[in-house]
C-alpha cells in the first residue's frame, strides 16, 4: 500500500511538472529615449540691466584743477569717445607740424640745390653778368615795394636776400596757420564741454587751463 501510494504521488509530481509553463521574464518594450537622458531648457535670463552712469557736475560751476580732475576721469570712465577727439585733435595737430617741418627742409634743399647749380655756372656766366643780374633784382625788389631787413633772423646761413625773404615769407604762413588751427582746437574743446576751456578768449589763457592740457595728454599718451 505504501508503495503504490508513493508511486502514485511520484507519478503526480511528474505530471504537474510537465504541465506547468515556465514563466519568461517580461521583455521591455521601446518606447523611445529616456525622460531622464532628454536635458530641460532652461528659461532665458532676462538681460542684466545696465549700470548707470553717474550724473556729470555742471561743467559751467568748474573752475579749479581739481574739480577739473574729477570730472575729467569720469569722462574717461563713462564718456570714453569724448576723449578719444581731444586725442584726434592732438594727432591732426602733430600731422600738420611734421608736414610744415617737411615742406621747410624742401625748401632750404631747394635752396641749396640752387647754389649748387649757380657755384657749377658761375665760371661760365662771368662776374658781369653776374653783377648786372644783382643790381636787376635789387631794382626789381625796391619797385615792389618788398625790403628784405639784413639784421633779420635766421637760423639758416649762407642764404642769399631772396631765399631768406622766401624762407620768412613761408614761416610767417606756418605762423598764420598754426594760428588758426589753436583756434579752431579752442572751439572744439569748448564744445566737447571740457573744464577750462568753455570760453575760446585768449584773455582765458591760465595756469589752470594748463594743467588740464597736461593732463589730457598725459591720459591720452602717445
Amino acid at each position: 500500500m505504501e508503495g503504490s501510494l508513493s508511486d502514485l504521488l511520484r507519478l503526480l509530481q511528474s505530471t504537474s511538472n510537465a504541465a506547468a509553463p515556465s514563466i519568461q521574464p517580461p521583455v521591455p518594450v521601446n518606447t523611445g529615449p529616456s525622460l531622464a537622458a532628454v536635458p530641460l531648457r532652461q528659461a532665458p535670463q532676462a538681460p542684466r540691466p545696465a549700470a548707470a552712469l553717474t550724473p556729470l557736475p555742471d561743467v559751467t560751476k568748474i573752475n579749479t584743477y581739481p574739480a577739473a580732475l574729477r570730472y575729467i576721469f569720469a569722462l574717461y570712465c563713462q564718456y570714453p569717445h569724448v576723449l578719444q577727439r581731444v586725442k584726434s585733435l592732438k594727432t591732426a595737430q602733430e600731422k600738420m607740424e611734421r608736414d610744415w617741418y617737411m615742406k621747410r627742409h624742401r625748401l632750404l634743399q631747394k635752396f641749396k640745390s640752387q647754389d649748387e647749380l649757380n657755384a657749377i655756372l658761375k665760371p661760365f656766366t662771368g662776374a658781369a653778368t653776374s653783377n648786372n643780374s644783382n643790381a636787376q633784382v635789387t631794382g626789381s625788389k625796391e619797385r615792389s615795394g618788398i625790403r628784405v631787413d639784413p639784421s633779420t633772423p635766421s637760423n639758416v646761413s649762407g642764404l642769399t636776400p631772396e631765399q631768406e625773404q622766401e624762407l620768412l615769407d613761408f614761416d610767417k604762413n606756418v605762423v598764420n596757420a598754426f594760428d588758426s588751427l589753436h583756434h579752431e582746437q579752442l572751439e572744439e574743446l569748448s564744445r566737447l564741454r571740457i573744464p577750462m576751456f568753455l570760453s575760446t578768449s585768449e584773455d582765458s589763457e591760465n595756469e589752470e587751463r594748463k594743467k588740464v592740457l597736461q593732463l589730457l595728454q598725459d591720459l591720452l599718451g602717445d
